[in-house]
């Protein structure tokens, strides 16, 4: 099997007004008790996007804004803020010049990226895609490096690739572990076209980053 590491980041499904405010009237985020408090709450504009930036780690309700592949002579990111189909494309094309069959490697990807993806395949009927991307979590094809460091002892249970990485003695991500993620989608939702282009770019210089981290964690761990 080809080992190929993945990475997507997330934005959630777009929303018009009145969605933002019934998202944020529904949120665990709203921390009022009566109908009349958390529409006041809801009806503040930074909580609305605080609300809404959650639905990014929705299996259903996130969109694929970002893809990142790494591997042997692999190297590949996409970004597109609107739009996720063009990046499902891109990958679809890239795995297809590679062939495979792939082991799928990833922090994580058993029970984030990979749903994600074949969830996002099925959305825009892209079968050969969904195909390849395995459905069961503890298949042989899957190699989770959070999975294998949880193994031996548990002590590594719910660890940040950052942290997984800097414990193996790895540099890990920097700046970029800490992005603010709900500051850059308020900026792409109500931005101009240059805050979109420069929040694709973090998102972007992020998921590379990512990728090259879980690259290099699972090349240690299993060198």
């Amino acid at each position: 099997m080809i080992p190929i590491c993945i990475d997507i980041e997330t934005r959630p499904e777009f929303a018009d007004a009145d969605e933002l405010l019934r998202i944020a009237c529904d949120s665990k985020a709203n921390p009022k008790r009566t109908d009349a408090t958390k529409a006041e709450w809801a009806a503040e504009p930074d909580n609305q996007v605080a609300a809404w930036s959650r639905e990014s780690l929705s299996l259903v309700g996130s969109r694929i804004c970002a893809i990142a592949l790494r591997g042997d002579g692999i190297n590949h990111a996409w970004v597109d803020w609107r739009e996720e189909k063009p990046l499902l494309s891109a990958l679809d094309y890239v795995l297809r010049g590679l062939g495979g069959p792939f082991q799928w490697v990833g922090h994580n990807i058993a029970a984030f990226d990979l749903p994600i993806l074949r969830i996002a395949a099925m959305r825009h009927n892209m079968p050969d895609l969904r195909r390849r991307i395995p459905t069961y979590r503890y298949d042989k094809a899957i190699h989770d490096n959070m999975a294998q460091a949880i193994q031996p002892a548990g002590s590594f249970a719910g660890v940040s690739a950052d942290a997984l990485a800097k414990a193996i003695g790895l540099e890990g991500k920097g700046d970029l572990a800490d992005v603010d993620f709900a500051k850059l989608y308020g900026m792409a939702l109500r931005g101009s076209t240059e805050d979109v282009l420069a929040v694709e770019a973090t998102l972007k210089a992020r998921c590379q980053r990512d990728v090259d981290v879980e690259w290099s964690t699972f090349e240690k761990m299993n060198g």
